[in-house]
């Protein structure tokens, strides 16, 4: 939603507060209300930013709502989200309480990351060049008020990202406009000037200094006009929003093609004696997440995986070092050990993420996708990504197909062949990527897809064999339904031993996650647990004296806890004294107890004295003014005697 809106649906003492907060000065006399007034001042995102300095939550909040055009629930983002709301980063969706959203020009602003798509809307505005984004930004407003850009590209970027008037779009092209937008989404959605002149039909025209010059008169700028393609530096590219549009006729073209070749060898029998079912990913996943949190490595937003953190908790956890890398940066993506929703709930978001392709790349010889910022070759994955993805779904529910057929018939998809041309300029920039379309299903089908749980694998006599797994397939239909935390019938959490607690689908993925910051985690088929024991307690204690945190997470999984565990948590927190290492600027030394106690507990008194009160006087803060002690002591009548120097 615009910025401008959701201020509107504030009440205006809200708005007032916003003013006062960020400094921004409303004028009655100006024609602008005041709601206007203040978004136009709030639109400098990256100024609030550098004043808040949000935290490492709020920080991965902002970074999951920015990728989400409509919102996400409260339960699925860190506690900090409610700071953002009121600070005006973040608002309430109007009638949806439990939902909130991050404003469009706020998304424009903020930087790419693992959650978005790479070739997302909100991405590629922002890098359109000026002459071009004036067009853009004239043809969806008919003129250009004087606003900020974020403000001018916001109804620009709502119309992308909304499918119903992208179809409405399309029908009013014309025919030359339609046939090249088809042309270059069959190329892969990225065109440079001499491919948009060889599929326009036109002569080659060279500008002054050697430069390919494409005639005003193209339907490229046409469709750059309405944001159907976006202007790049070396080009054109379709917005992925536009993209799941325009292809949706030509993929079901190409379908019904790759169907008559897979049907081929349906008279064969080809369901395997044994097979390697899928399982899902949500409990492994998490399992993960708790183990790392454990060990104090849980990846953040500014803080990527360690390597050899993920392969140590996969062996403790019985699970494959290539599946535990793979989910550990889907889980990471998705800000998933922050969710506070069942654990049932991350499936869904570990295959979105994986689908989107911003944390994973199966083309990368590497794919050493843990830190921070590391550049994707993920749209030539993607592309081959959703051809296998919709040659699988094209065999019949429970069928299996030969691997090679599968393979041969994802190949002769147009967007392989794309794909194909996009591994090649990958290649050629450096990058170490695979050399094949034919090696990135390979990899898809042998390891992503089963580390999914999307795929079952099994072998013949004619050869290996894959299926989409009925979990996927229901995924891809849109029909399946993820379990509500009403509708699963087993308690959250039980105890097996006095110390031994079980988590099964119900249980919330924070207060498992930051419970297991406390003990140690296990894997098993359909649950995780967590075993606290009297040296992980005391573990624990070093960076959480009070076990606050496995308090507040035992209240969130469970009804009640053992007393012996109770007594161990006692003991934990007792048997350490609690010390405080602070910057002191004096010592004022006061025989009289209740005239230190009444100074320590003023309430100036707090701000100027650094501890409670000592057997002989008070620790003096850093940085605070002798007249202000002396201030304070004449309130309660007293005086200050001396001062020492040094």
């Amino acid at each position: 939603m615009k910025l401008l809106e959701l201020i509107l649906g504030l009440e205006p003492a809200r708005v007032e507060e916003l003013a006062l907060r960020w400094h921004i000065a409303i004028d009655r006399k100006k024609r602008l209300t005041p709601a206007e007034q203040v978004a136009r001042g709030l639109v400098l995102l990256p100024r609030w930013l550098e004043q808040a300095r949000p935290g490492d939550r709020a920080r991965e909040a902002l970074r999951l709502l920015a990728a989400t055009p409509r919102g996400l629930p409260r339960s699925s983002l860190p506690d900090s989200v409610e700071a953002l709301i009121e600070q005006g980063f973040v608002y309430v969706e109007p009638g949806r309480p439990e939902r909130v959203l991050l404003p469009a020009a706020f998304r424009l602003q903020l930087p790419a990351s693992p959650s978005d798509s790479p070739r997302a809307a909100r991405l590629l505005l922002s890098s359109v060049p000026e002459e071009a984004r004036r067009e853009l930004c004239q043809f969806h407003l008919q003129r250009l008020p004087p606003l900020p850009w974020p403000m001018l590209l916001e109804p620009v970027l709502e119309r992308l990202e909304d499918a119903a008037w992208v179809k409405a779009e399309l029908l009013t092209l014309a025919e030359s406009e339609r046939s090249l937008l088809s042309a270059i989404d069959g190329l892969g959605g990225e065109v440079g000037a001499e491919e948009v002149l060889e599929l326009s039909r036109e002569p080659v025209r060279i500008a002054h200094g050697g430069s390919v010059q494409v005639p005003r008169r193209s339907a490229i700028f046409a469709l750059a006009r309405r944001g159907l393609v976006l202007a790049r530096a070396q080009g054109w590219i379709i917005p992925d929003e536009v993209e799941r549009v325009v292809g949706r006729e030509r993929r079901a073209r190409a379908g019904r093609e790759r169907q008559r070749l897979l049907m081929s060898r349906h008279l064969l029998e080809l369901t395997p004696s044994r097979a390697e079912l899928a399982t899902a990913p949500a409990f492994p996943a998490v399992a993960l997440l708790a183990a790392l949190s454990s060990v104090d490595q849980l990846p953040s937003e500014r803080r990527g995986v360690s390597k050899g953190a993920v392969r140590r908790v996969a062996q403790q956890l019985f699970i494959g070092v290539d599946r535990a890398e793979l989910l550990s940066c889907l889980a990471r993506a998705e800000g998933i050990s922050y969710s506070t929703a069942p654990i049932s709930a991350a499936n869904e978001r570990l295959w979105s993420a994986w689908r989107r392709g911003g944390a994973w790349d199966e083309a990368l010889r590497e794919p050493d996708l843990f830190r921070p910022g590391h550049p994707l070759t993920a749209k030539a994955t993607s592309l081959v990504r959703e051809a296998l993805l919709d040659t699988l779904a094209l065999l019949p529910a429970g069928e299996f197909a030969l691997t090679a057929d599968v393979l041969a018939a994802t190949s002769t998809d147009r967007r392989a062949i794309a794909a194909q041309r996009g591994l090649a300029l990958a290649a050629r920039s450096g990058q170490e990527v695979l050399g094949t379309v034919n090696e990135v299903v390979a990899v898809l089908i042998e390891k992503s897809l089963p580390h999914l749980g999307l795929a079952d694998l099994g072998r013949v006599d004619e050869g290996a064999v894959v299926r989409l797994a009925q979990a996927a397939r229901a995924w891809l239909d849109e029909s399946g339904a993820t379990p509500t935390l009403e509708a699963l019938p087993e308690p959250a959490a039980t105890w097996t031993a006095e110390r031994r607690l079980v988590c099964g689908a119900r249980c919330s993925v924070a207060a498992l996650v930051e419970t297991a910051r406390y003990g140690r985690v296990w894997l098993e088929h359909d649950a995780v647990g967590v075993e606290l024991s009297a040296e992980s307690l005391s573990r624990g204690a070093d960076h959480d004296p009070d076990l606050a945190g496995l308090r507040a997470g035992l209240a969130t999984l469970t009804t009640s806890i053992p007393e012996s565990l109770e007594a161990e948590i006692r003991a934990a927190t007792a048997q350490r004294p609690l010390f405080r290492l602070a910057r002191v600027g004096g010592f004022l030394a006061i025989d009289d107890p209740a005239l230190r106690r009444a100074l320590y507990e003023d309430a100036e008194g707090a701000t100027l004295f650094a501890a409670p009160p000592l057997t002989e006087g008070l620790l003096v803060r850093a940085g605070v003014a002798a007249t202000r002690v002396q201030a304070l002591l004449m309130r309660h009548g007293a005086r200050l005697f001396a001062r020492e120097e040094g």
